[in-house]
């Protein structure tokens, strides 16, 4: 199966697009710019591997504390067992395309009625020295903020957290109902290769 390859036989790469071009109503305070997913209650389970690669990537390890935090935060950690949190399957709406660079998925089919798309996602694996954003944008997305006015940034004091997609088809024990990676067509901008 392709997505076992961790999204190394990608059929098409393409941008996401911003919550406002998805229509998506203005909120009322600052909040992550997450779509398609329910992360809260629609999740995969990490261990101490997913997070020590987690906090390998960018200015993740200095964000960290930020990330994982107590239950009901966007990320979720498991009360009493510092080995394992639950990582919210999710996508990552685009930025303001005019200052940063979108966010972009890898698609490796689509439904038959063409309205859901799989996306690639990193499957559960040993090591995860083979994955990086530089190499693999498409498995990777920027949490942003979107704010009240419309206007998206960056998440935490100016750095960017680095958000790996896993694929909870692959093996991770998941939430109840978390099969895949399977997202509308609509949240697609357009396609890149």
């Amino acid at each position: 199966m392709a997505g076992d390859k961790g999204g190394k036989d990608i059929m098409e790469i393409w941008s996401l697009k911003t919550q406002a071009e998805l229509g998506m109503p203005k909120v009322k305070v600052g909040t992550f710019t997450a779509i398609g997913g329910h992360g809260q209650t629609n999740w995969l389970q990490l261990n101490n591997t997913e997070m020590a690669f987690i906090k390998s990537i960018g200015d993740n390890l200095k964000l960290w504390t930020r990330v994982y935090q107590k239950a009901g935060t966007i990320y979720l950690s498991i009360p009493k067992d510092p080995n394992h949190m639950n990582w919210p399957v999710i996508l990552c709406a685009s930025a303001d395309p005019a200052k940063y660079i979108r966010n972009q998925i890898g698609v490796m089919e689509y439904s038959k009625n063409k309205s859901q798309f799989r996306a690639a996602g990193i499957p559960e694996l040993p090591s995860y020295h083979d994955f990086s954003p530089e190499l693999q944008p498409w498995l990777f997305h920027g949490a942003y903020t979107i704010y009240p006015n419309g206007g998206t940034g960056l998440t935490f004091n100016g750095m960017l957290f680095q958000m790996p997609i896993f694929d909870p088809a692959s093996g991770f024990k998941t939430s109840k109902g978390c099969k895949g990676l399977w997202y509308p067509v609509k949240f697609l901008h357009e396609r890149i290769s």
